[in-house]
């Protein structure tokens, strides 16, 4: 794991971080062994930690976030930055500066090539118009935009529609509250770290009693031993009758609190203060549900870490809280944002709750918040208040998560646009695509490092504008796919040799590699943000990633695949609706 070297001299040099304190005000990281100081400069001070008695992160987060670059630790931002300039690094003192006024700059891009223009006309033949000019403004003004079907204006910025406005501090003195929280865990074999998540969740302070309703589904391991150890109130129900809705419904039924806690079993809080932080934004801001934002677990992969900083950045809250309600414009890009709960922590009154109750097997948070915005209550997210939460996982689970993600938003969305892909010209775009990562992982192993991350950038950028003057391959590529699971290669290149060659020989047409490079786009801007060199190690980890990331949409484009089946086409598509749906 590379750690931020300079960022590590640069705390250590300001004497503003204590590794006792650290340590004494975080006892969930006693047991593990780790440097206090790494802990915090890589995730804790996203988890709302303090370094030192001298420095309140939540607080200086709060207070200064419009002048704190994304993604920055706001201690390095104050040792930089915040203290010249007079801002406070404890509740209580002076109020904040002036904030600083900025002006976003804007590189020029040649778009207007004849290869964009080939793109437009494949892209517009797949997706539609209004998809094309939505890309299209996305691109010239770096921001999601969406074009509406009504009177209303025809562009609408996302980040208008939100609705959001920023919570305010809350006290961070405990005060004793007269109601139980019961916290309700679907489980299933959680595991001997299991014990240790119940003795952090009926440590939490602030209330007059923690109830722990735990709904098992089969578990074969100590995870019915531990539960009872720890009094908890334990629901078995047999693992063909789980779903995600039914088994949080069922704890909900079975619990007493004034409130509930929807978790998981291998998430743990951030702190002993955690939930007070929690219901305490809750009561103070009059909102329906509150969860909060994850930070990924120390041994995270890359991928991982990637994919929640950007979908924080999506819902605009990575240095943030924020209060979500019905957007003016209703698409499923603005419900997704304003309706996001996530069950690794929703805090909801159980009378509330008990009106609405989970739907559906999957996404069943967003859901539910979606149909509280609706009903017209409003929601809170936090991002300075974090659980401590990742997997991971193999990329055959993101290809069946691609696929299944899609399936549902389709589903749900009267909106959402399901391009026009036939699987007979899709296969053989997924050959391209794949052969295009195969010579891209080559090449990014012979180069030289250590590599700055915008070079780095540069470089996939250029090897992706010059593959997209190919062909169409007429065979799988020649090398060893090392980041690819045994799963995901029998199934990737079982379909391609079947399917995939018709098209050999031919000008490269489709837009599998455009929507591929567009999650590359991510992974670059994120090691931007994270690192400031990339070395060998990382450059694996980096590859590793892009495999993941290849799955995921080819996943997803498989399922819009599926919703423009015929019946006629020469690949089961029933067999490959079972195969990827199963077990997400």
């Amino acid at each position: 794991m590379c750690f931020f070297q300079s960022d590590k001299k640069l705390i250590e040099k300001s004497g503003l971080f204590d590794p006792q304190y650290y340590l004494d005000s975080n006892p969930d990281l006693k047991i593990l062994s780790i440097n206090p100081l790494e802990h915090f400069v890589m995730s804790g001070w996203r988890e709302g930690r303090n370094p030192s008695a001298q420095f309140n992160t939540k607080f200086y987060l709060r207070t200064y976030h419009e002048s704190i670059p994304e993604d920055q630790n706001p201690l390095i931002h104050y040792i930089k930055k915040g203290q010249k300039e007079g801002k406070s690094a404890l509740p209580g003192k002076d109020q904040p500066a002036q904030f600083e006024s900025f002006t976003p700059v804007f590189k020029k891009k040649k778009l207007l090539s004849r290869r964009n223009l080939q793109f437009g006309i494949a892209y517009i033949q797949s997706y539609g118009l209004m998809s094309f000019i939505n890309k299209v403004f996305s691109k010239l003004f770096q921001k999601t935009m969406f074009f509406g079907r009504g009177k209303s204006s025809p562009v609408k910025m996302l980040e208008e529609s939100q609705n959001t406005v920023l919570l305010k501090a809350t006290d961070y003195d405990i005060q004793p509250n007269d109601v139980t929280i019961s916290i309700v865990i679907p489980c299933k074999n959680a595991g001997d770290e299991f014990q240790f998540l119940l003795k952090m969740l009926q440590a939490q302070k602030g209330f007059k009693h923690i109830e722990l309703v735990i709904v098992d589904s089969g578990s074969t391991d100590q995870t019915l031993e531990i539960a009872h150890r720890f009094k908890a109130k334990v629901v078995e129900i047999k693992p063909e009758d789980f779903s995600h809705s039914y088994a949080r419904n069922l704890g909900a039924e079975h619990a007493t609190g004034d409130y509930l806690l929807f978790t998981v079993q291998d998430a743990l809080p951030s702190s002993d203060t955690w939930l007070h932080e929690l219901y305490t934004v809750l009561i103070d801001n009059e909102v329906a549900a509150v969860s909060c934002a994850e930070t990924p677990k120390e041994d995270a992969d890359l991928f991982y870490r990637q994919i929640c900083w950007n979908h924080y950045n999506f819902l605009g809250v990575n240095n943030a809280d924020r209060i979500f309600s019905l957007p003016k414009t209703q698409n499923h890009l603005t419900l997704r944002q304003n309706g996001q709960l996530s069950d690794l922590a929703n805090l909801i009154s159980r009378e509330l709750f008990n009106q609405y109750k989970y739907r559906l097997n999957y996404a069943e948070d967003i859901d539910l918040g979606i149909r509280l915005i609706k009903d017209g209550h409003k929601l809170a997210f936090l991002g300075t208040t974090r659980i401590i939460h990742s997997h991971n996982r193999q990329p055959y689970y993101f290809l069946k998560r691609g696929y299944v993600d899609n399936q549902f938003l389709s589903d749900i969305f009267d909106d959402f646009v399901v391009p026009k892909l036939a699987i007979e010209d899709f296969v053989p775009d997924i050959a391209f695509t794949y052969s295009f990562l195969a010579d891209l992982s080559s090449k990014i192993n012979a180069l030289s490092y250590p590599l700055k991350p915008e070079h780095f950038e540069i470089f996939v950028q250029n090897q992706f504008d010059d593959y997209l003057s190919q062909r169409f391959p007429a065979a799988l590529p020649d090398t060893s796919h090392v980041f690819l699971d045994d799963q995901a290669q029998t199934y990737l290149e079982s379909l391609i040799t079947e399917h995939g060659f018709h098209m050999a020989g031919k000008a490269y047409n489709g837009t599998l590699l455009r929507a591929y490079f567009g999650y590359i786009e991510i992974t670059t801007r994120y090691l931007k943000n994270a690192y400031e060199l990339i070395n060998p190690d990382l450059a694996q980890d980096i590859l590793a990633c892009l495999y993941k990331a290849f799955c995921i949409v080819v996943g997803a484009h498989l399922a819009y695949c599926y919703k423009n089946k015929t019946g006629r086409e020469k690949l089961n598509m029933d067999a490959m609706h079972q195969t990827l749906m199963a077990g997400v």
